[in-house]
């Protein structure tokens, strides 16, 4: 119990006190002794378990719909999965200018190519459109732990890849542009001496019966006529250099991770914030479920490695036992037609799990750590897919009901202001004959309650400048009681409550507690509610579930009235 709940909980229970006598004694005759009586209700207040439950302000603390308290506490964590790579390969391909116009060769030196024509070279005349075909290929590499077993198709994503020509023949290049063809995109430069930026976005290409890779169609244009002088080894070179690791969208094939990805999380559990407290909570049956949320297309076996509640109050840990009786515990995801994410999902308990002894230590976390590989064949011969946003979402729900400990307690008190019993006192002279106070208490709890009931006065006190009322316990022992309540009727096997514990207790005064019961402005009572079951180790407790008691003083006296 947190020190001063049960002050700050007064104002909350929404409690009031109420006093009157119900008789006219104004109209009975001056100087007259008659003998009298009244019942003036002192006030009525209850404590309900649930309330106070709620007031500690513990996190998770719930009611469900039967009004059983319950702690949850859920949390959704999001792994990304690591992509399978594909990597984008360089080339550089050299074409000979000699073969790239033999015909121009042909046609120009029908008779062959003169022996005397000196150190520049051969001179071949080229026309303006005159073209040099030039083709290469866009190739990717898989690596063997890269996790791609057959790539069938890909749908590129900003995938990139620089081109840049060279020549021995500078007049054939200061003379020409370059058209580059790939994937039904056509780009040109008109300098060959500049770097051809090319950015393959949003294609799909299949990739089935493509050995060499993606065909990448070049052709030098002649922008003018033109005169080259070829030498022996006359070339033009071609350099692609790709991106290092090709972007995708989405992938198609068949995938097999190599290493599993690990991942964990932690999921606060505050059932305890502090060491002093005078209740125990028992956990029977608590839960814990698991949901496997994925969108990769690609079955994915997943394992939770560990489940490990720690308690920094107690400073001990409890491991997670599974039904197969290992540690850890075996989902698969296997992804469906039709649908963008696929889910399963797992209870765990007392048989599967031993969660009831991880939460009986009272942790303060509970720790998952999993791995998860992606892998399988489809049966009929297609194939899996794999995107570039692919996500593994785990949902953890922990669903704790609370039942009470035997042998613990709860204690609140509760205050009934702004009585007033000297009123009728100072305004008449009475001659005391009894004073009766009856308290009717029904106790819906299946706990045993003990109940101090003090009356108050006011005294006066100086706080700061200022002189103030407070309150203080009136200190005669024939006035302020102690009672003891049995708990309601539980049936043994619900554990519910049947039959409440319902008791009216009357306690007599004599005339010489008068003087102490004029000074009465504040009833106090004191609940101290005990966990002791004899049907069970621990018992459940509902919000509905009330204490209360009812105070009234009933008193028979003879009075003397004047003018």
């Amino acid at each position: 119990m947190r020190k001063g709940l049960q002050w700050f909980l007064v104002p909350l229970l929404g409690l009031s006190s109420c006093v009157e006598d119900g008789y006219d004694l104004e109209n009975l005759s001056t100087q007259v002794q008659v003998e009298t009586s009244f019942a003036g209700p002192i006030g009525q207040t209850s404590v309900s378990i649930g309330e106070l439950l709620e007031e500690l302000e513990v996190e998770g603390l719930k009611e469900d719909a039967s009004g059983m308290l319950v702690f949850r506490y859920d949390t959704v964590t999001r792994f990304e999965v690591e992509p399978f790579e594909i990597k984008g390969e360089r080339k550089f391909r050299t074409f000979s200018l000699h073969e790239l116009l033999k015909s121009k060769i042909e046609e120009q030196y029908p008779e062959g190519i003169p022996s005397d024509l000196g150190f520049k070279g051969i001179p071949v005349m080229l026309k303006k459109g005159d073209e040099l075909p030039m083709d290469v290929t866009f190739t990717h590499v898989i690596e063997d732990n890269s996790g791609v077993v057959r790539l069938d198709s890909i749908w590129l994503k900003e995938t990139k890849a620089s081109l840049y020509v060279s020549s021995d023949a500078q007049d054939l290049l200061a003379n020409s542009t370059m058209e580059v063809s790939a994937l039904g995109e056509v780009l040109s430069v008109d300098n060959l001496g500049e770097v051809l930026n090319l950015n393959f976005s949003d294609k799909v290409v299949d990739m089935t019966g493509i050995e060499t890779g993606i065909p990448i169609n070049c052709k030098m244009v002649l922008k003018s006529d033109v005169q080259v002088f070829l030498k022996e080894g006359s070339y033009i070179s071609v350099v692609l250099n790709p991106s290092k690791s090709i972007k995708y969208k989405q992938v198609w094939g068949i995938f097999e991770t190599q290493e599993p990805q690990r991942e964990s999380n932690l999921v606060e559990i505050d059932l305890y914030s502090e060491e002093d407290k005078d209740f125990k909570l028992n956990f029977v049956d608590p839960k814990v479920s698991l949901s496997v949320l994925t969108n990769v297309g690609v079955p994915v076996n997943f394992r939770i490695d560990t489940l490990r509640a720690v308690s920094s109050i107690n400073k001990t840990s409890a491991l997670a036992k599974f039904d197969n009786g290992m540690p850890y515990y075996d989902m698969k995801v296997v992804p469906q037609a039709g649908k963008d994410t696929f889910l399963t999902s797992a209870l765990f308990g007392a048989a599967n799990g031993s969660i009831d002894e991880l939460l009986n230590i009272y942790p303060d976390t509970m720790s998952f750590n999993y791995e998860f590989m992606l892998g399988g064949t489809p049966t009929d011969g297609g194939n899996y897919y794999f995107t570039d946003d692919a996500f593994v979402e785990v949902g953890v729900g922990v669903e704790v009901p609370a039942w009470f400990k035997n042998g613990s307690y709860v204690s609140i008190a509760d205050t009934v202001k702004d009585i007033d019993t000297e009123e009728f006192f100072e305004d008449y002279d009475v001659s005391l004959d009894k004073i009766v106070l009856t308290l009717d208490v029904v106790n819906n709890l299946p706990f045993e309650a003990e109940i101090q009931l003090d009356f108050m006065e006011e005294v006066s006190a100086v706080n700061g400048y200022f002189e103030v009322n407070v309150p203080k316990k009136i200190e005669n022992d024939k006035l302020n009681k102690s009672i003891v309540v049995a708990p309601a009727i539980v049936d043994p096997v619900s554990n519910n409550v049947v039959k409440p514990s319902v008791e009216q207790i009357e306690i007599e005064f004599d005339g010489s507690v008068l003087d102490d019961i004029k000074k009465i402005r504040h009833m106090r009572t004191a609940y101290r509610i005990a966990v002791n079951s004899k049907t069970a180790e621990a018992v459940k407790v509902t919000t509905k579930d009330l204490l209360s008691v009812s105070a009234e003083f009933y008193v028979k006296a003879g009075i003397k009235l004047e003018e």
